[in-house]
């Protein structure tokens, strides 16, 4: 992981000189078309950092700014290759989530909440089995809550729509984890009717880890 920061802060540097290189090279010239190449000098930078710390909706944003206040600059050279970078990378994670074998993961069983209590605490019942041939570690379930219209409610104390759960295992291949269990006050809203599981993060005691998705979370009800 430290190298592979290291390389994409080389990777920053490289193309930070390079692109501001070409802006020098290009002499003194102090009209009103040349000033307007080097404009947002404090956006670009912060647009390294940000593409570094995974941040990329922001760097996203720092793209639009720019195109849209120095049209043309040195300036919106540099962030588009940052942007071309990014393309590449959610190509790849996209082309990962479609290679993920979810039914040799888990097999969800039960995905069910209980009727809001008198304070509006909506417990979170889950059981899945781990189909995989590996020992599960942790285990995280993230789901979100939906009233009886269908709209997604948010919690009315915490002010999020979305409530994670950890397992703890050993959890063995075949085993069946919740039974009898559940998330005591999930959510706190009265008007909570059911849950959508949104994502899954299992980590395996070989030092493994895989995510799944909302886009392939309804393979593992089957």
């Amino acid at each position: 992981m430290q190298k592979r920061y290291i390389l994409m802060i080389g990777l920053c540097v490289v193309m930070m000189a390079s692109i501001y290189s070409c802006a020098k090279n290009d002499g003194e010239d102090t009209s009103e078309t040349s000033k307007n190449k080097f404009e947002a000098p404090h956006i670009s930078e912060q647009v390294s950092m940000d593409f570094v710390l995974g941040n990329y909706d922001k760097v996203k944003e720092a793209a639009e700014e720019i195109h849209r206040d120095y049209p043309g600059s040195y300036d919106e050279t540099y962030v588009q290759e940052y942007i071309k970078l990014i393309e590449n990378r959610e190509k790849e994670a996209e082309k990962a989530i479609a290679d993920i074998d979810v039914k040799n993961c888990v097999q969800m069983l039960k995905l069910k909440t209980g009727e809001p209590n008198s304070a509006g605490g909506v417990d979170l019942f889950i059981e899945c089995k781990n189909t995989s041939d590996k020992t599960i570690k942790y285990a995280y379930f993230t789901c979100d809550l939906y009233n009886a219209v269908d709209d997604r409610v948010e919690d009315t104390i915490s002010h999020s729509y979305s409530f994670t759960g950890k397992v703890t295992g050993p959890i063995e291949p075949g085993q069946i984890i919740g039974k009898g269990e559940y998330f005591q006050n999930a959510w706190w809203n009265n008007s909570g009717k059911y849950a959508k599981l949104t994502q899954i993060k299992i980590e395996y005691m070989d030092g493994t880890e895989i995510e799944i998705p909302q886009s392939r979370t309804a393979e593992l009800f089957y």
